[in-house]
């Protein structure tokens, strides 16, 4: 009962103190991942590596560190596109990207992984 008290008090201080908002980037427990939900008792982060949910007591919020208001986000493209097609069509969605008022700035970072069926750009 004792913990689930704790969860609910931090879950309030997390959105009151504005720690850190939905789409948010933080790292907890060395992974990094995009801030999902914020509820009454647990954060929940998507990893950025492995796309996995982790769930996070509010109890535990001061082991989650906020390391930037930045998204990285990989463009799987085929590896029939050629580097130049390739570095057009990144730049076109970072201009698409820009549109939104949230987006501050929006940068094509080069190749992030060489996957089975895709090369994922960043």
């Amino acid at each position: 009962m004792q913990d689930a008290l704790k969860d609910v008090i931090r879950g309030f201080d997390i959105v009151s103190d504005d720690y850190f908002k939905v789409g948010d980037l933080v790292e907890y427990e060395g992974v990094e991942g995009v801030v999902l939900e914020i509820g009454i008792k647990t954060v929940k982060i998507k990893n950025l590596k492995n796309e996995n949910i982790i769930s996070i007591p509010n109890r535990n919020i001061n082991s989650v560190a906020l390391v930037s208001k930045a998204i990285y986000i990989d463009v799987p493209l085929p590896y029939e596109t050629t580097s130049a097609q390739a570095k057009e069509t990144m730049l076109a969605i970072c201009k698409e990207i820009e549109k939104s008022p949230e987006v501050k700035t929006c940068s094509y970072l080069g190749v992030n992984l060489l996957d089975d069926s895709a090369v994922k750009h960043l």
